[in-house]
């Protein structure tokens, strides 16, 4: 089961509201997960259906230690206003991810981000400047003529300052995204670990379970080939959910 926690960011003096859910079978696990959610100021909140998805796929996984999903600043519970350009944000992300380190057992975090959240996960790693971010997962990354007047400069710092290995899941119907102008900057991004998968027929909101199923599978993958695999060697990890049910409890898992 998942507890409430509130996370203290000094940043402004704001107290971020969470859900944590801890592996109680697997002590030595050091891996921990950070999602982040959609707009604030369009309806995105910590209780968003693809982020609680990601959130009940990863707490299937035994290599993981800690799961965190998160509002930010002036949503739900958390204090502090929230912001367009998604530039306090990631002094939310910061926050979280010392509490990780400092308070959970967590020797290295893994990012995931879903449309809002993305951007800000893409761009965190150049403000907290740590050895211990794994990667960056984007689901339905926002790129295209309108957003980009959101988020220009984050693009530039995701092109230009992250070496992360990073995975990009989205749908060829996001309203949200160029592809032709995403598949440019993608091929442009430093580090030699960066990996998309384009969803046919899949729009931005993941309306359909038989997507997020997709998706899920996609990260799965990644996350044992580029993640598990390449730095622990790892070989008893599963990938593919070959012998789990992860799938079938993206909406449906007590850990919530």
């Amino acid at each position: 089961m998942s507890k409430e926690v509130f996370i203290q960011n000094d940043f402004n003096n704001v107290a971020l509201q969470g859900k944590l859910w801890c592996n109680e079978e697997n002590k030595e696990s050091e891996i921990g997960v950070l999602i982040t959610h959609p707009h604030p100021k369009l309806g995105g909140s910590m209780d968003d259906h693809v982020v609680k998805s990601v959130f009940n796929y990863f707490t299937t996984k035994n290599e993981i230690n800690t799961v965190i999903r998160f509002n930010f600043r002036g949503i739900g519970k958390s204090s502090g206003g929230s912001s367009w350009f998604a530039t306090q944000e990631i002094e939310d992300v910061k926050a979280v991810y010392n509490y990780l380190m400092e308070r959970e057992g967590v020797k290295k975090v893994l990012f995931v981000g879903y449309s809002f959240g993305s951007v800000v996960i893409q761009s965190a790693p150049n403000a907290i400047q740590s050895d211990n971010i794994l990667g960056c997962i984007a689901i339905s990354y926002p790129y295209s003529f309108w957003s980009s007047f959101l988020f220009n400069h984050h693009y530039k710092i995701c092109k230009e300052n992250n070496q992360l290995p990073k995975l990009f899941v989205m749908g060829d119907s996001d309203g949200f995204l160029n592809e032709n102008n995403f598949n440019k900057w993608f091929d442009t991004l430093i580090g030699d670990k960066n990996k998309k998968h384009i969803i046919p027929n899949c729009s931005h909101f993941w309306l359909d379970n038989a997507y997020k199923q997709e998706m899920t599978s996609v990260i799965d993958e990644w996350f044992f080939e580029t993640i598990l695999k390449s730095d622990n060697n790892n070989n008893d990890y599963q990938s593919n959910n070959t012998n789990d049910d992860s799938n079938n409890n993206l909406d449906n898992n007590n850990n919530e």
